[in-house]
């Protein structure tokens, strides 16, 4: 689509290097006698590809122009995180421990009351990381496993466990602590009935300390405790948000025999009735740890006030590879008119699109967290994201806007009695095209129009062959009187699929031969 506005920019260009070169520099006009009342003088020509086109103009690494088997253009967004790994995120490495343990010699069977006890705290900090475009980490201590070994000189060796309850809120859900990294001090305490739990930042913005009170039951007979605890931890990861291209916004210099002019790309772009068919959305995320996940996509389309959600399955999820020494495990879904509203949120034309994606660590039977069995430092979360949007289109009243700044053109009205603009055109694209060139003053003030109030058409091919249109658009005394004061154009390009729904495809073109035929009074060499 991006092509169109720059025919615009080369068609608006040939009209004004034509009148300069055909009016001021008499030079090029090609006369045999001293008296002649018509003079041709021929501009130039140009010939595109749509492919060439969109090459040129899609200047962003994260969009590419695809081709596919039949020579059908897509437009492709691509967006890729770099993995979430879980040492950088948590800043494992930076991490300190802290153990107050308290022992308990053997009790009498008369002593021994069944009392709730502390046996221990354990104190442990992590160091929140501050990654590019995270503004908050959420985390839950899902499910602590306190695994204790036991000494007695009456009895061997043995271990027990304690598994502290999960956190869960009212829904059984669990309950997320949101630690804002901006806060600096940022506390959290929870009591639960096995265990105590306090969270706290005495030691700068992203540093949480975190103390553990451990209580049990008839804690006779123990004799010496060792801690080994592993801390099972829910990750809702920041916010993923890469940009919607609405857009390419610049200037670009051009030289014509007038001189060097700048022109201005998209100044202004109103879609009318346009429909984009069949566009399609792959999600794609890579898991290196040990442990299932539960993974939620949002997308949202903002366009103004009014906002559109991706529907669709979008919660699943994501599996993971069975043994420490296996590869990543790559999940995926893909969105389309099938399955979502993805054609309902691309046809709302957002200014802006946001992605959201969540992993949460999967529930077994609803209830219990799949503990992570291992993690490998260097791997962790690895998301892609690809929104496919295939050129095939039904347009209706498809409109470019383009204004451009220029000088005015020193036309001799006196010498010039009339002029005529002419255009052949030749183009294999499946539209039809109509253009209005409008000329304004200083003050934007309109001061005339270049051709008639429905513009000229330039028809496109619906079949195999290019079609031809030949065009004449006279410019009389009041339109090179207002060519003399004009300092901006207004130019506008229309397109229509007046038969439905059509696919532009690399091989075609448009090509364009411009000339001024001028009817001169009289010239003296």
């Amino acid at each position: 689509m991006n092509k169109n506005f720059s025919v615009i920019g080369l068609m608006a260009l040939c009209i004004f290097s034509a009148c300069k070169s055909a009016w001021l520099n008499v030079d090029q006009l090609q006369v045999d006698t001293d008296q002649m009342t018509n003079v041709y003088s021929p501009i130039g020509e140009a010939s595109y590809s749509i492919a060439d086109l969109m090459t040129t103009l899609i200047d962003d690494d994260a969009v590419e122009l695809r081709t596919g088997e039949n020579g059908e253009l897509s437009i492709v967004y691509s967006h890729k995180n770099e993995p979430f790994v879980l040492d950088d995120l948590l800043g494992l490495d930076n991490q300190k421990w802290e153990e107050d343990i308290t022992l308990y010699r053997s009790l009498p069977s008369n002593q021994r009351n069944n009392q709730e006890q502390l046996i221990a705290r354990k104190t442990f900090y992590f160091t929140f990381d501050r990654m590019e475009g995270t503004t908050l980490t959420q985390i839950a201590f899902v499910e602590a496993l306190l695994t204790m070994s036991f000494e007695h000189p009456d009895r061997s060796n043995f271990r027990a466990e304690v598994t502290f309850p999960k956190m869960l809120d009212e829904s059984d859900q669990p309950k997320f602590f949101a630690v804002d990294l901006a806060d600096s001090k940022p506390q959290i305490t929870d009591d639960l009935s096995a265990h105590s739990l306090t969270m706290s930042s005495p030691e700068g913005t992203n540093t949480i300390r975190v103390d553990i009170d451990v209580y049990l039951k008839d804690a006779a007979n123990i004799d010496i405790i060792q801690f080994n605890t592993p801390m099972d931890i829910i990750l809702a990861l920041g916010d993923i948000e890469p940009e919607w291209i609405e857009g390419y916004i610049g200037e670009e210099e051009r030289n014509f025999s007038s001189g060097p002019i700048r022109l201005a790309f998209l100044d202004k772009f109103e879609p009318g009735q346009i429909a984009i068919h069949n566009p399609t959305l792959s999600f794609t995320i890579e898991n290196g740890f040990g442990a299932t996940f539960n993974t939620s996509l949002q997308v949202n389309g903002q366009s103004g006030q009014q906002s559109v959600y991706l529907t669709g399955a979008t919660d699943f999820e994501v599996a993971r590879p069975q043994k420490r020494d296996d590869q990543p495990v790559t999940t995926s879904r893909t969105f389309d008119n099938t399955n979502s509203n993805l054609a309902e949120l691309v046809n709302s034309f957002p200014s802006a699109m946001e992605f959201e994606v969540k992993v949460i660590s999967k529930a077994n039977n609803n209830t219990s967290p799949e503990p992570v069995n291992f993690y490998k430092p260097d791997q962790g979360i690895h998301t892609a994201l690809e929104i496919t949007l295939p050129l095939t289109l039904t347009l209706d009243q498809f409109l470019f806007t383009q204004s451009t700044n220029i000088n005015p053109m020193e036309v001799d009205t006196a010498m010039v009695k009339s002029a005529q603009l002419i255009v052949n055109g030749a183009s294999s694209l499946p539209a039809d095209l109509r253009m209005q060139i409008i000329m304004a003053n200083e003050q934007d003030q309109f001061i005339g129009q270049l051709f008639p109030a429905e513009g000229f058409p330039l028809s496109g091919s619906h079949g195999q062959e290019e079609e031809h249109t030949n065009i004449i658009a006279d410019l009389d005394q009041n339109t090179l009187h207002a060519l003399s004061n004009t300092e901006k154009l207004h130019i506008y390009l229309y397109f229509d699929s007046p038969e439905g729904m059509v696919t532009f495809r690399a091989d075609q073109h448009i090509r364009l031969n411009f000339g001024i035929n001028a009817n001169i009074k009289s010239l003296d060499f």
